[in-house]
Formats: C-alpha cells, sequence, structure tokens
C-alpha cells in the first residue's frame, strides 16, 4: 500500500506505525481488499491473464475479534468471488497476537 496526498508519496514505513498505534490495521486491510477485489474484476474484464494478487495480512486482521470472517465476507459476499485471484500473505513482524 502507498499513499499518495497531493505530490507526495507515502510508503508503508512512513504511515504505517501510526496505523497500527491508532489500531486501524483491520480497517486499512479491508479497505485494501475491497481495492484489490475491484482491480481483480477490471483485470478479468480486460481478459488479462495473471494468476493472483497479493495482499499482506498481520496475524491480527485474522484473529481479533474474528477478523477472517470480515475478509470472507468482503469477497464472497460483497464482491461475488472466490479467493482463487488472493494470495494473503501474513507478516511475520507482528506480534500482538
Amino acid at each position: 500500500m502507498r499513499l499518495k496526498i497531493d505530490d507526495v508519496m507515502y510508503y508503508p514505513g512512513d504511515f504505517l506505525p501510526v496505523v497500527e498505534s491508532e489500531n486501524y490495521s483491520h480497517f486499512i486491510t479491508k479497505v485494501m481488499l475491497n481495492k484489490v477485489c475491484g482491480h481483480i474484476k477490471e483485470l478479468e474484464a480486460d481478459n488479462y491473464q495473471f494468476e493472483k494478487i497479493s495482499i499482506n495480512l498481520s496475524t491480527e486482521d485474522l484473529l481479533i475479534n474474528d477478523g477472517y470472517k470480515d475478509l470472507i465476507d468482503i469477497v464472497e459476499n460483497q464482491h461475488k468471488m472466490t479467493f482463487d485471484k488472493i494470495a494473503f500473505e501474513i507478516l511475520e513482524n507482528t506480534d500482538k497476537v
């Protein structure tokens, strides 16, 4: 994930400490998963061939308050998709759980 505000590009190291300290990690993950699902639909509509799009997750995204259910809901219910084009990469450096 990158953030562009005006003409300035911010990289994960610039904003993730704030996201984590304010407990917005799962919110950001849901936003990104929605964007990934939208991009997958656009690529498939254009007949672009690809295997998967990766999205990073923390263990917190999956375990805190059954967060994995939110992710399943986004993909299967909101976007009416399967998980075959999405690869989840678990971040090793999270230790909140």
